[in-house]
């Protein structure tokens, strides 16, 4: 508006009435509306099959991604308003101007003082107190996320394939046994995989499986039964997800036959029902809580490190590991496969060897460990992500904002820097003169951002892990990368002014 001023007022002395030329504004403001809805909406339809990446599989299916009437006339309400809101604003303000006035001094008013370059400016330090709120939670749900992701499960998720087979419904579990040992044989010989195991409920698979027992000589167990988490597995479990006995072995082929009753624990059964025992290899526990002697004796005979098979954020529970006996169990085990290559291009190899020994069974949902893992805090990843695109959406606006205002001022000032520069003040000088006004528009932004960003980030509190809401990392990198952005576009104008030729700025109007 400002630098349609000669313009504006040569259409006013034509005859053009102040309606036509605010309508005139109005329709390239909706224009300019229209467009960016059109993008947006790209943009929206992108994001929400991006979103799905985030998901566990079967999630997707709770979200409609259908574009909704209801939420699309809204947003598209919200950006004609907006249209006609901040397009009608700069229009009566641009028409509002005295024609003779405007065509006497050519549009030559300096910008850079008075009443609306103050309203200019405080636009641009609302913009960079805003983006200081949206890169400092970035910051935070980023650092967050990266705490989650720094966290030891118990286990070595890489190049682990995890499935589950789809038997026909007229399959007893003898069948079913007697196909996953010829299974196991066969997948043993493929080339490129190191180990096969499988176990039942499997780490981060939905469901949890628990007992009751007790332990002779434990003070926990001595009045009444505890209930403990029970996996149930299968020979090689450990060696494929990574992990070897601290003391002991893990189970082999005889062991799901033996009628001897025999069990692995972890480090946190051993800390809450054999406290100051470091060899626990031996010792008994009993499924049968009924009395405190127990029943049939359970032999310890393998300590593993405790694993997280619920989550990240969960704690290790106390655990025993039981060998999978088939017809002990109504829910078949999860199998897992530790590759030596990519684990994605043994798939069809597994496929192949599955389909030859009976067509009829199919396999179920692969995947790896590690996308387990990750299906586990995607939630987490999923605002993480969303908050660094706004934070990076944010520093494009604030860099846009500081370079326009700079940039326009440079521009209405050129005969005044010319004149300086005439008169003898060195480049440097001028590059300063002009950054410095940037930089103190960034100082205020960030003078304001902080303590919103600090509020905003005990809000969000509940939503981050391992560190504080007002985590000094988080929020010191948010605000040097906002200086850094901001720095760098009031720059450019900078060094634009730097570079007046004297004889032509003094010519400029």
């Amino acid at each position: 508006g400002a630098a349609r001023r000669r313009e504006i007022a040569m259409r006013f002395s034509l005859g053009a009435t102040r309606w036509r030329l605010v309508r005139q504004w109005l329709i390239e403001s909706l224009l300019l509306a229209l467009l960016g809805s059109v993008l947006g909406l790209a943009f929206a339809v992108w994001g929400e099959r991006y979103m799905l990446l985030f998901l566990p599989p079967g999630a997707g299916e709770r979200f409609d991604l259908v574009p909704d009437a209801t939420v699309l006339g809204f947003t598209l309400g919200i950006s004609v308003l907006s249209a006609v809101l901040f397009g009608l604003a700069p229009a009566l303000r641009a028409t509002s101007l005295d024609p003779a006035a405007a065509l006497k001094d050519g549009g030559s008013q300096q910008p850079g003082r008075g009443a609306r370059a103050g309203f200019r400016k405080a636009l641009v330090v609302v913009q960079v107190a805003l983006s200081v709120v949206l890169v400092a939670a970035a910051g935070l749900f980023a650092h967050s996320l990266a705490g989650l992701r720094s966290i030891n499960p118990g286990f070595v998720a890489q190049n682990v394939v995890t499935f589950s087979l789809d038997y026909p419904r007229a399959w007893k579990s003898a069948d079913k046994e007697k196909h996953r040992d010829r299974m196991l044989a066969r997948l043993a010989e493929v080339p490129g995989i190191a180990s096969i195991g499988y176990g039942m409920p499997g780490p981060y698979q939905s469901g949890d499986a628990s007992a009751s027992i007790r332990v002779p000589g434990s003070t926990r167990t001595a009045k009444e039964g505890v209930e403990i988490s029970e996996q149930c597995i299968g020979p090689a479990y450990f060696a494929t997800i990574g992990i070897r006995p601290l003391r002991g072995r893990e189970f082999d082929q005889g062991d799901l036959r033996s009628t001897r009753k025999i069990a692995v624990v972890n480090e946190a059964f051993v800390r809450e029902f054999l406290p100051g025992t470091p060899d626990p290899i031996g010792r008994i526990l009993s499924f049968d809580d009924s009395k405190p002697e127990g029943g049939e004796p359970t032999y310890i005979v393998g300590l593993v490190h405790d694993i997280l098979h619920d989550g990240l954020k969960t704690t290790a529970k106390s655990t025993v590991y039981v060998p999978f006996r088939e017809n002990a169990f109504h829910i078949d085990p999860m199998l897992l496969v530790r590759a030596q290559l990519p684990p994605a291009s043994l798939l069809p190899a597994i496929r192949r060897e599955i389909g030859r020994i009976d067509p009829e069974v199919a396999l179920v949902e692969p995947r790896t460990l590690r996308e387990r893992v990750d299906d586990s805090i995607f939630v987490e990843r999923m605002i993480a992500t969303l908050s660094g695109f706004f934070g990076a959406l944010a520093l494009l606006l604030a860099a846009i904002g500081i370079y326009g205002v700079m940039a326009f001022a440079v521009t209405r000032r050129t005969a005044e820097i010319g004149l300086r520069i005439a008169l003898g003040a060195a480049p440097a000088s001028i590059e300063w003169m002009v950054l410095r006004e940037g930089l103190l528009l960034i100082a205020l932004g960030v003078a304001i951002g902080l303590p919103l960003s600090l509020a905003a980030g005990r809000f969000g509190a509940s939503l981050l892990y391992g560190i504080k809401p007002n985590d000094p990392l988080s929020f010191g990198l948010a605000i040097a990368m906002l200086v850094a952005i901001g720095v760098l576009a009031a720059f450019f104008p900078a060094r634009r002014a730097a570079a007046v030729e004297p004889s032509q700025a003094l010519r400029h109007e």
